[in-house]
């Protein structure tokens, strides 16, 4: 459910490779040239250089990468007709949950009114799992740089912090389905699990080096936790033994040595779970100091690569998002839209 949260972060990452893997490789990609299933948004400002894009509460949003500070502002897309319907102007650099939240006025808004930036909800208990950094900060890289204080236990009907679980230092969390752990990210590239019926840390496992560490979603049977990073691509977590399963490291290796790629971040689910889809770059060998953005679609079942596609001669990807049967896909220059079916039927 979670999709990025962090404003503005990007990694950058060039991969240098030889001819003889290009030329075995190149005829896998599909090509870049226009087709009718890959379109653009439209409406987007044009003197910006950079989107990334989520979703909150069934809509989809985009902003521009490059706003370190407030003022900057927020573009809501119309997913059906693929176009921005309403700009939202944030003048306080607070998280993207908040700001939504408050802006539509949901049923939940009343913790962004009360100073929390980010929260889960336990929908069967009436629990909220919410967060906020120590005080307000000033700019995306005094947020990064501290991130969030702990995690408040709060009672949706009543109102009230039940507990406070000191943690400071983590950007990202997300509840599992049986709302019985909470995911951390954790400093130095490591996982916590919270239980969340005792309160106590049950599990802190390494993940990956100094990373970014965004939560994608579960599986259909909540067994495996997806999640990203820039620059290395997809982890997938065991949630019964609560460990790293090895499949994902290799599916990274198979997108760098036989696609040239470097995965961005985040990645997006596939509306049935059967697939997700990573933001990448690609090296053009032409020119190895200029990158080519797409896609790489990842077969769950088959714990493969299935698909890839470049989407822009120009520059990397950076970010994805699923609406229904559409995938949304970020670039330094455009927001690309892709009908999942009929790439899945191979046109």
């Amino acid at each position: 459910m979670r999709q990025q949260r962090i404003l503005f972060v990007t990694t950058v990452a060039i991969l240098t490779v030889g001819w003889l893997i290009w030329c075995r490789t190149k005829s896998m990609l599909t090509s870049s040239q226009p087709s009718q299933f890959i379109r653009t948004v439209s409406g987007l400002p044009q003197d910006v250089h950079g989107w990334d894009i989520f979703t909150l509460y069934g809509k989809l949003f985009a902003y521009p990468i490059r706003s370190g500070k407030p003022p900057f502002t927020i573009y809501q897309i119309d997913p059906v007709n693929e176009q921005v319907v309403k700009s939202i102007v944030v003048d306080q650099m607070i998280d993207l949950q908040a700001v939504i939240a408050k802006h539509y006025q949901t049923s939940d808004a009343w913790l962004a009114d009360q100073g929390f930036f980010m929260w889960e909800i336990d929908q069967q208990r009436n629990i909220a799992y919410a967060t906020k950094p120590s005080k307000l900060p000033t700019n995306v890289e005094e947020f990064c740089a501290n991130g969030f204080e702990g995690i408040y236990v709060i009672n949706m009907t009543t109102r009230e912090v039940k507990n406070f679980i000191e943690h400071p230092g983590f950007l990202h969390m997300i509840l599992h389905p049986s709302g019985k752990k909470l995911y951390i990210e954790a400093p130095e590239g490591k996982v916590k699990v919270l239980d969340t019926e005792k309160l106590e840390w049950i599990k802190e496992f390494f993940v990956a080096g100094y990373i970014v560490l965004h939560f994608n979603g579960f599986s259909n049977d909540a067994r495996y936790l997806f999640c990203s990073y820039a620059g290395g691509g997809l982890i997938v977590i065991d949630t019964i033994e609560d460990k790293v399963e090895e499949w994902g490291e290799q599916v990274n290796n198979k997108a760098h040595s036989d696609y040239s790629a470097s995965f961005r971040a985040p990645f997006a689910l596939s509306e049935d779970k059967q697939e997700i889809y990573g933001p990448a770059a690609f090296v053009d060998i032409a020119n190895i100091y200029k990158l080519k953005g797409g896609v790489i679609s990842i077969d769950l079942t088959q714990k493969k690569i299935n698909r890839v596609l470049v989407l822009s001669q120009e520059s990397e990807c950076l970010s994805a998002v699923v609406m229904n049967t559409k995938l949304f896909i970020s670039s330094w220059e455009s927001i690309f839209v892709i009908d999942i079916d009929r790439w899945r039927q191979g046109q």
